[in-house]
C-alpha cells in the first residue's frame, strides 16, 4: 500500500531503512494486531518507531499517528494535539471535539465517543499510534487514554510506543488476552537481519567483521546503524570496536550523562563493578551510596532518597534495564565499558565496599559462586575460603578447575592464616579425581598439627582433616580393598570431641557413588568385611559430622539384597535407611533408598508404587539444605525415563557430550549409566559402548558395577550383531555376578537378555545352561511386568507431572491485596485500604509474586485467574486458599512377593 495511509505527524525514517523487510518482526506485529491494544516497549535506539512505521506502511491499515511529548501532560495541550490528529479522519469531527473540550468526566467521555463513531468506516482497519507515551504522567490524561484504548472497536487497534513500562492500568485487558506485546528483545536485530540491512545499504563486509559488529552491538538498532555508516564510508574494510565506542560514547555523554546528577553518575560507576544485580542488591548499594554521601539523616529520608535514585536509573532507558525474566538490572556492555573508563574516580575503599555488599548479598541468597568472585575482588580471603568450604562435595569438572585456579591465585600468607584453605584445596583435588595427591596434602597437614598441643583450634583442623581422609579412603576402597576409613573416622571423632563442636553441612553430606556398597572384590567375605568396618565407622562419623552416613549401612544392605533379588529383605533395609537418614537430614541416603524402591515397583509392575516413589522424590526439591537435590533428581528421573524408552524426557545435561556438563567420575558415576541406558533405548549402541568404556574409573570399579556394565555391554554387542563379543561379555558378567547372587542386572534388561540368553544356549556359547536358563526366566518375568509399566506411562506421558506450585497457599491479607491489584489500585491506595504502610504492601506483593511464580502485576493476575483464585463476576473475591503441600510421606509397603 501507499505510505499515504500513515496520517498525522509522521516520524522521520531514513528511506533505506524503510526498504528493509524483517519478516520475523512483521509476523509478531501481525499476531499482536489481532488484539485491540499493542504495547511496543524498548529503550532508546531500538527502532520502535521505525518498526511500527515500517509495518503499517506495508499493510492496508488506516493509521492515525499521535506524537506525544512532555507538553501533553497539560490536558488542554494534549487535547489540541489529539484533535489535530483526529482531523486527518474528519475535520468536522475534530472541530466538534475541540469545542467539547477535554473529556474530564464519565459523561463527557461518553459524548466524546459518540462524535468520531460516525466517521469510522467498518470496512477499514484503523491503527491509533501513541508514540513516546512514556512521557505522559498526568493522571487525567492517562485516565482518558485508559478509557479510550480500552473501549472495544472491532476494527481499531491502539499501538502504544514507550521506552519503559506504562503508567496505564491495563491489567484487565492483559488478563483477558486483549493485549499484544512487542518487547525490546523482539526488536533486537538477529544476525541475519543485520546482514540483510548491510546488504540493503550496499555494504560488503567479511563474515568475521559482521560477527564482530553483531557481538559489539548485541542487536541494538542504533549501534548497528552507526557501524553501518562507518563501514560504508571506509575505502577498505577496517572495522574496530573503538569506532563504534567513540560514537556510542558521544551519544551517552550527550543524551544521558549530561542530563543526570553527579550523584547518580557516581552511583552508576559503582554499579558497573557488578555484573547483573537484583533489585534488592541495587537498593542495598543505593543505601550504602547515600550513607557515604551523608545525604540521609533518617531512615525514612534514606528510604525516600533510595527510591528516588532507583527511579532515576529506570528513567535512563535500555542501557540499563530491568530484565523481568531474570529479575536483575542488566547493563548494556557498551554502557558498562563506558562507565569503566571512570572507575579511577572511585577510591579503593569505595570499590571494596561495593564488592563486599555484593558478596554478602550473594552469599545470603545462596549464589555462592558469585559471592566467591566478589570476595576475591574485595580481597576478603577469610570470607572467600569460608564460602568455598560451604560448596557441596559433588561439583562439575569445569567448576572444580575454576576453583583450583582461584586457590592457586590466593596469596600464600592466606593459607597460614586460614588453615581451612589447605583442606579446601585438597577437596578440589579430590573432586578432580586426584585422590592420592589430595591424600598426601591432608596427611602433611595432619603431621604438622598433631605435633602441636591439642588446643581447640588445632583439634578442629585435625577433626576436619581426618574426616576428609576418611572420605578419600572410602572412595579408594573398591580399588584398594583397604578399610582404613574406620581408623580415620575414629580419629575424626576423637578430635571432634576435644574440639567440642560438630562438623556441619555441607561436609556432613554422604558421598555416594554409582553404588552405595563400595566393594570391588567378588569374594563374598570381602563384602562382609566392608559391612563390618562400615557398621563400626558410622557411629563415629555420624557423631562427629552432624549425622553424616547415618543409615548408610542399611542402605548398603538394602542395595545388596536388591541386586540379589531378595526384594522383601531389600525393602525392609531401605525403609530402615530412610528412617535413619531422615532423622539426621542425610538426604543423599534417603533419596537413594527411594530410587531402589522405585526400581522394586518396576519389578513388581506396580504403577501406584512407582508414582508414590516419584512423588516422594519430587518432595526433596523443597529441601534447601539438600544442595545437590537437582542433580540427583535429574539423574534418577532420567534413569526411569531412559529405562522405559522415553528418552526425550531425559535431562538435557545428561545427554551432552561436553565433558563440562558431567560430574566427577571418582565421586559419582551414576549419570554415565543413565546416558548408556538412553543410548541403548534409542538403539544407538555404538554411542552406548563408547560411554561404557568411561565407566572403568567409576561404576566399573564396584563389583555390582562390574556385573551391570558387562550385562549392558553384552546386550550392545548382541544388538549390533557381534555375538562372539556378546557371549564373552555375558560370561564376564556371570563371573562377577554369580558369587554374590547379583541377578537383578540381568532381570532389568528384560527381553534383551531373554533373547541373548536364548541365542547363547542355541549356539553353545560355553556359558553354563543352568545360568542361562535362570536369567532367561527372570528377564522374561520382568519383561511381562515391565510391559504394563511402559503401557501405563506411554498412555499418559505426564503421569509424573506434579504441580507443586499450587500448594503455595495465599494468606487472607495476601488474598485481599491480590484483589486490590486486580482492581487496579496503586500501592499507596492498597496501603490506605488495609491500614498498613506502603512498605508492608510491597512485602505482601513480593510474597504473592513468589507464591504464584509471577514476575509482575499482570502476570500475577493472569496466573491467579488461571487457578481460579480470581473471578470476573460478582464481587471478584478470590476462592479459598489452597492447602499447603504435605511433607513427603514414608512410602507404603510393597506387596509381599515370593523370593
Amino acid at each position: 500500500m501507499s505510505n499515504d495511509n500513515i496520517l498525522s505527524v509522521r516520524p522521520v525514517i531514513p528511506g533505506r531503512l524503510l526498504d528493509l523487510e524483517r519478516p520475523r518482526v512483521e509476523a509478531l506485529f501481525d499476531k499482536a494486531m489481532e488484539t485491540p491494544i499493542v504495547l511496543v516497549i524498548g529503550g532508546a535506539g531500538y527502532g520502535k518507531t521505525h518498526a511500527v512505521y515500517s509495518y503499517l506502511a506495508r499493510r492496508d491499515i488506516r493509521t492515525i499517528w499521535i506524537q506525544l511529548s512532555e507538553r501533553d501532560n497539560f490536558c488542554d495541550r494534549f487535547w489540541e494535539n489529539y484533535t489535530l490528529s483526529m482531523s486527518m479522519i474528519s475535520c468536522d469531527s475534530a472541530n466538534k471535539l475541540a469545542k467539547q473540550g477535554f473529556p474530564a468526566t464519565a459523561r463527557q467521555f461518553e459524548q466524546y465517543l459518540s462524535i468520531p463513531m460516525v466517521d469510522i468506516d467498518p470496512s477499514i482497519k484503523y491503527a491509533f499510534v501513541y508514540d513516546d507515551i512514556h512521557l505522559v504522567h498526568d493522571r487525567a490524561v492517562l485516565r482518558f487514554l485508559e478509557r479510550s484504548i480500552s473501549t472495544p472497536f472491532f476494527n481499531i487497534t491502539s499501538i502504544l510506543i514507550s521506552r519503559r513500562e506504562l503508567l496505564l492500568n491495563l491489567t484487565k485487558m492483559h488478563a483477558k488476552g486483549l493485549l499484544g506485546e512487542i518487547s525490546e528483545t523482539d526488536l533486537r536485530f538477529r544476525r541475519e537481519e543485520m546482514d540483510a540491512y548491510f546488504s540493503v545499504q550496499g555494504i560488503n563486509a567479511s563474515s568475521e567483521t559482521l560477527a564482530s559488529v553483531y557481538r559489539d552491538t548485541e542487536g541494538w538498532a542504533f549501534a548497528i546503524q552507526l557501524a553501518g555508516l562507518y563501514l560504508k564510508n571506509l575505502s577498505t574494510e577496517g572495522y574496530g570496536i573503538h569506532v563504534l565506542q567513540s560514537n556510542i560514547y558521544r551519544l551517552i555523554e550527550s543524551e544521558i550523562m549530561a542530563q543526570i546528577s553527579g550523584d547518580l553518575r557516581k552511583f552508576l560507576i559503582k554499579l558497573a563493578l557488578i555484573s547483573d544485580a537484583s533489585p534488592e542488591l541495587v537498593r542495598e548499594l543505593a543505601r550504602l551510596h547515600l550513607r557515604r554521601q551523608g545525604k540521609a539523616a533518617s531512615e525514612a529520608e534514606e528510604e525516600k532518597k533510595t527510591g528516588s535514585l532507583l527511579h532515576q536509573i529506570e528513567e535512563i532507558g535500555s542501557l540499563i534495564r530491568f530484565d523481568v525474566y531474570r529479575n536483575v538490572f542488566s547493563m548494556h556492555r557498551l554502557f558498562r565499558e563506558y562507565l569503566g573508563e571512570y572507575l579511577d574516580e572511585l577510591s579503593k575503599k569505595e570499590k571494596k565496599e561495593v564488592y563486599l555488599a555484593a558478596a554478602g548479598w550473594c552469599a545470603c541468597h545462596d549464589l555462592k559462586m558469585d559471592a566467591i568472585n566478589y570476595y576475591e575482588k574485595a580481597g576478603d580471603y577469610g570470607s572467600l575460603v569460608t564460602q568455598i568450604n560451604m560448596l557441596p562435595l559433588i561439583l562439575p569438572g569445569k567448576t572444580v578447575r575454576l576453583l583450583l585456579n582461584l586457590m592457586e591465585r590466593i596469596p600464600k600468607g592466606v593459607y597460614s592464616k586460614y588453615t581451612v584453605a589447605y583442606l579446601v584445596h585438597a577437596r578440589f583435588l579430590l573432586n578432580e579425581g586426584k585422590l592420592n595427591e589430595a591424600r598426601i596434602k591432608i596427611e602433611a597437614i595432619i603431621k604438622t598439627y598433631e605435633a602441636l598441643s591439642e588446643r581447640k583450634s588445632v583439634c578442629s583442623v585435625l577433626a576436619t582433616c581426618y574426616y576428609h581422609l576418611g572420605v578419600i579412603s572410602t572412595l579408594l576402597t573398591p580399588i584398594s580393598g583397604d578399610y582404613s576409613f574406620l581408623h580415620c573416622f575414629e580419629r575424626c571423632h576423637y578430635y571432634q570431641a576435644k574440639w567440642g563442636r560438630e562438623i556441619e553441612r555441607p561436609k556432613a553430606s554422604s558421598v555416594l557413588g554409582a553404588y552405595a556398597c563400595r566393594v570391588g572384590s567378588t569374594n563374598p567375605a570381602d563384602m562382609e568385611r566392608y559391612f563390618s568396618a562400615l557398621g563400626a565407622a558410622i557411629p563415629h562419623v555420624s557423631a562427629a559430622v552432624s549425622g553424616c552416613m547415618y543409615g548408610l549401612d542399611d542402605l548398603c544392605r538394602g542395595e545388596l539384597e536388591f541386586f540379589r533379588l531378595n526384594l522383601t529383605a531389600a525393602e525392609s533395609h531401605l525403609r530402615e535407611a530412610m528412617a535413619k537418614a531422615r532423622e539426621r537430614d542425610q538426604y543423599e541416603i534417603e533419596f537413594r533408598a527411594y530410587f531402589y524402591l522405585m526400581r522394586i515397583g518396576i519389578f513388581l509392575g506396580d504403577v501406584d508404587y512407582i508414582l508414590e516413589c516419584h512423588r516422594c522424590i519430587t518432595g526433596f526439591l523443597e529441601q534447601q539444605q539438600f544442595i545437590n537435590r537437582y542433580i540427583y533428581y535429574d539423574i534418577f528421573r532420567s534413569w526411569f525415563y531412559a529405562h522405559i524408552g522415553s528418552c526425550d524426557k531425559v535431562a538435557g545435561w545428561l545427554k551432552k557430550e561436553n565433558e563440562d556438563a558431567r560430574l566427577n567420575g571418582p565421586i559419582d558415576g551414576l549419570e554415565l549409566l543413565v546416558r548408556v541406558k538412553a543410548h541403548m533405548r534409542e538403539k544407538n549402541y555404538m554411542a552406548a559402548m563408547y560411554e561404557l568404556r568411561k565407566t572403568r574409573s567409576n561404576a566399573g570399579v564396584f563389583v555390582m558395577g562390574k556385573a551391570e556394565v558387562h550385562v549392558l555391554a553384552a546386550v550392545c554387542q548382541y544388538r549390533t550383531g557381534n555375538k562372539s563379543d556378546a557371549y564373552k561379555a555375558l560370561e564376564k558378567a556371570r563371573l562377577f555376578a554369580e558369587p554374590n547372587g547379583f541377578f537383578m542386572p540381568f532381570a532389568e534388561m528384560g527381553k534383551d537378555i531373554r533373547a541373548l540368553a536364548t541365542q547363547a544356549a542355541r549356539d553353545g556359547a560355553g556359558i553354563p545352561d543352568a545360568f542361562l536358563e535362570k536369567i532367561r526366566n527372570l528377564s522374561s518375568a520382568y519383561a511381562k511386568k515391565f510391559f504394563h509399566v511402559i503401557e501405563y506411562f506411554s498412555a499418559k506421558p505426564d503421569r509424573f507431572s506434579f504441580d507443586r506450585s499450587e500448594g503455595q497457599a495465599l494468606s487472607r491479607r495476601e488474598q485481599d491485596v491480590l484483589v486490590s491489584l486486580f482492581q487496579g489500585l496503586t500501592q499507596d491506595e492498597i496501603a490506605l485500604s488495609i491500614s498498613k504502610s506502603v512498605n508492608t504492601v510491597k512485602s505482601v506483593i513480593k510474597r504473592i509474586y513468589e507464591k504464584l511464580g509471577a514476575v509482575n502485576r499482570t502476570d500475577a493476575i493472569r496466573i491467579a485467574m488461571s487457578r481460579g483464585l480470581l473471578e470476573w463476576e460478582g464481587e471478584k473475591q478470590p476462592k479459598p486458599a489452597l492447602k499447603n503441600t504435605p511433607p513427603r510421606p514414608l512410602l507404603r509397603k510393597a506387596p509381599e512377593i515370593s523370593e
